[in-house]
């Protein structure tokens, strides 16, 4: 059952935050794997026990991302993607992966159609797939394409995390 999963998740969280607290990084080490692990098998478990949710199927591949089973993640995200419900989740968390793998010309195809499904930069999920696209371009050695997308996030929010030392990096 879910109660079961949900026990076992609990007592991990808690855990790992007394983990955390005391300063112990053995343990907490040790305890962030075996919380991603305990993600992947509940949410693997409840996804085929629930094939309709979207959602459920995000978490799956958030917790496969974070484990650093990309492909897994891929597969996942892959399967809700075209959910309007889930998709701009589903269209960044490809990206990601996809960037993570070293394969940018799909990543950002990917965080293009994020951006496109949050209505532009001007939100901080928005600046944030924003700034992955620059991150994307400055990999592709498309420096004015990056130098572009990063203004775009100082146009707003000049303090967001580093733009305003890649711009200067860049040239502008």
């Amino acid at each position: 059952t879910n109660l079961a999963g949900d026990i076992a998740l609990g007592a991990n969280k808690a855990a790992l935050q007394a983990a955390q607290e005391s300063g112990d990084e053995a343990a907490t080490g040790r305890l962030k794997a075996e919380r991603a692990a305990l993600e992947i098998d509940e949410f693997s478990r409840r996804a085929v026990a629930q094939p309709g949710d979207v959602a459920l199927q995000i978490r799956l591949a958030r917790a496969c991302y974070r484990a650093g089973r990309t492909d897994q993640a891929i597969e996942s995200f892959q399967a809700v993607v075209g959910d309007p419900r889930v998709a701009l989740d589903a269209h960044q968390g490809l990206g990601a992966c996809f960037f993570r793998k070293g394969m940018m010309p799909l990543a950002r195809r990917q965080f293009d159609a994020a951006l496109e499904l949050t209505g532009g930069v001007g939100g901080d999920r928005g600046k944030e797939i924003c700034y992955h696209l620059g991150l994307v371009c400055e990999h592709l050695k498309q420096t004015q394409d990056a130098l572009a997308r990063y203004m775009e996030i100082y146009e707003i929010d000049i303090h967001f995390k580093d733009v305003a030392s890649k711009i200067e990096a860049l040239g502008a």
